[in-house]
């Protein structure tokens, strides 16, 4: 826990109690994932690929726990002022729409496939905080995520959703 150096005394703000939630979140996804991921399904000409599903996943939660721990180390003894002080209404509207547009991707992603599913939340999210360039536009929304689709499913060999395209 961060204490204080001079007093001895924990140091409880906002920071220790991110940090907390995100190392038990971290552990909590970790054990609950082999729940949340089932095994791929096998295509008829594909080959069911050598790395786990769950790899990634759990790899993400190593590292998001072991971040945690190094972040409620170097937080020791450092006074912090609330980061919320100058909160406008504004920024927590668009906190609202983009953790939105956010979830609806997460549950498109089945049904409507990874490449769908990515260029329109990319798209959506692009044009709502602002992005007006048509070649950023272009290489974001619909680059980045066929070089994820093809980096995932012929280098990695993992499947991803196909959805509504195959």
């Amino acid at each position: 826990m961060p204490r204080d150096r001079a007093s001895g005394k924990i140091i409880w703000n906002i920071d220790t109690f991110a940090v907390i939630g995100l190392a038990l979140l971290s552990v909590v996804v970790f054990i609950a994932i082999p729940w949340q991921i089932p095994a791929p399904k096998i295509s008829f000409g594909q080959s069911p690929g050598q790395i786990s599903p769950a790899f990634f996943p759990r790899l993400a939660c190593i590292g998001l726990l072991i971040t945690s721990v190094m972040a409620l180390l170097e937080g020791r003894g450092k006074r912090r002022a609330n980061p919320f002080a100058g909160f406008q209404r504004e920024t927590a509207i668009q906190l609202f729409f983009v953790t939105l547009i956010l979830w609806l991707f997460a549950f498109t992603f089945e049904p409507l496939g990874f490449l769908v599913s990515g260029i329109v939340t990319a798209l959506t999210l692009s044009l709502y905080l602002g992005n007006r360039n048509l070649l950023a536009i272009g290489v974001v929304c619909f680059g980045i995520p066929v070089a994820i689709y093809l980096i995932f499913t012929r280098i990695l060999l993992i499947s991803l959703p196909e959805g509504i395209l195959y």
